[in-house]
């Protein structure tokens, strides 16, 4: 799926490994705004590690997923 969106002229290609990690982003930061603070059971620490492992997991699957997108082009051309 790519995703095309022009600007004065210019065309720029946003392709699907951006949005959906983008949208991954957006989605763990809410939650981690929303439910962090509120949860009493879990130390500084734990929510601290939480956080980060899921920022770690999107990145994560943002590389394996523009490999995947590198392997697909190499493929077709």
């Amino acid at each position: 799926m790519v995703i095309i969106c022009t600007f004065a002229h210019t065309m720029k290609i946003y392709k699907k490994p951006l949005w959906m990690c983008i949208a991954l982003l957006v989605y763990v930061t809410g939650m981690a705004i929303y439910f962090v603070p509120r949860n009493q059971e879990m130390s500084a620490t734990e929510k601290t590690i939480t956080i980060v492992v899921a920022y770690m997991l999107v990145v994560v699957l943002w590389f394996a997923m523009q490999y995947r997108e590198k392997l697909r082009r190499k493929d077709k051309g």
